[in-house]
Order: C-alpha cells, then sequence, then structure tokens
C-alpha cells in the first residue's frame, strides 16, 4: 500500500512540476513579449516624432520664405501692401505648432520667434497701410489723423530692426531644419 501511495504522490509531485514549469514559461513568455512590443512602440513613437518635427520646421521655413517675399514687396511697392484681410488668408496658412512637437530649449525659441514674427510683421505692415489711409482721409477729424499717423510711423521704426531678426532667426531655422533633415537622412542608411 506504501508503494501505491508513494506511486501516486510521485505521479501528483510530477504532473504539478510540470504544470509549474508550463506557468513559468507562459508568464515568462507574456512578460517579454509585453517588453518588446513597449520597446518597439516607443521606437517607432521617437520616429513618427522625429518625422513630424520635420514636417513642422520645412512648413514654417517655407512659410517664414513667402511671408519675408511678401514683407519686401510689400514695403518696397507700398501699391502690393496685402489688405487685412489677405494677411489674414495668408496667416491661414502658417502651420500649427502642437506642444506634442518637442525642441530643445534653443530652438524652441528661434522656432517661436520665427513663428510670432513673420505673421507680427505682415500684420503691422498691412496696419500702416490702413493708418495712412486714415491720416489722408477727410472723413476723420485732424486729431484722429494725425494720431493714425504717428501710429503709423511708430509701427514703421520698428521694422528694420524686426526685418533683419526676422531674416537671422529665419536662417538659424534652416540650419535647424538641415540638421534633422540630415540625420534622418543617414538614419536610412
Amino acid at each position: 500500500m506504501a508503494s501505491s501511495s508513494n506511486a501516486a504522490y510521485n505521479a501528483m509531485r510530477s504532473l504539478v512540476l510540470s504544470n509549474a514549469e508550463t506557468m513559468r514559461n507562459i508568464i515568462f513568455s507574456i512578460v517579454i513579449g509585453i517588453i518588446s512590443s513597449i520597446i518597439v512602440t516607443q521606437i517607432y513613437r521617437w520616429k513618427d516624432a522625429k518625422r513630424e518635427k520635420i514636417v513642422f520646421l520645412r512648413e514654417l521655413y517655407l512659410f517664414s520664405s513667402e511671408a519675408s517675399t511678401q514683407i519686401i514687396t510689400s514695403l518696397l511697392q507700398a501699391e502690393k501692401t496685402m489688405t487685412l484681410e489677405q494677411v489674414r488668408d495668408f496667416i491661414d496658412k502658417c502651420p500649427i505648432y502642437y506642444s506634442w512637437i518637442k525642441f530643445k530649449r534653443d530652438e524652441i525659441k528661434i522656432v517661436k520667434a520665427v513663428h510670432n514674427e513673420s505673421r507680427s510683421i505682415l500684420i503691422d505692415i498691412a496696419t500702416v497701410s490702413v493708418y495712412e489711409q486714415y491720416s489722408r482721409s477727410a472723413e476723420f477729424v485732424p486729431s484722429d489723423r494725425e494720431k493714425y499717423k504717428k501710429d503709423a510711423e511708430r509701427l514703421e521704426e520698428s521694422f528694420e530692426r524686426r526685418i533683419k531678426s526676422l531674416i537671422k532667426n529665419n536662417d538659424k531655422l534652416r540650419e535647424i531644419l538641415e540638421k534633422y533633415e540630415k540625420f534622418t537622412i543617414l538614419d536610412k542608411k
């Protein structure tokens, strides 16, 4: 009787040990699967974020270049100055900066400067044009016309400094874009 109970005990022990080994292998496989999927997901998220950053930088650089052309055209040929409505339509083309597009600290300053200045200079040029029209209009009393004239002059005084800053920052933006595009090209090899 002792030998049959020993045999039953050994059979049960063998069954439990083999199931424990199987369970351990299943749990180990699940954990390895979860870890590898997290790593793969993070790699693709990183690549997507890099691609999205490059697309944003490229669109911002193109927008800023086109804005610079509009600014220079408006300043050189007063009759070609964009109206406020045309400026609003043009600004609608400006790429949207999303908070999940991450930049280094020095890069974000340049990105924000180009993003904001290219739009605000255009708005100010159109505003100066309107103010100058108002300053010559008989519809306004002389004191209002003088105020519009002074406001236009005040805005015009800042154009040279702001345009130089925009051009300088646009060059830096191009360098940032080229750096990221260069690394992307190297990643593909």
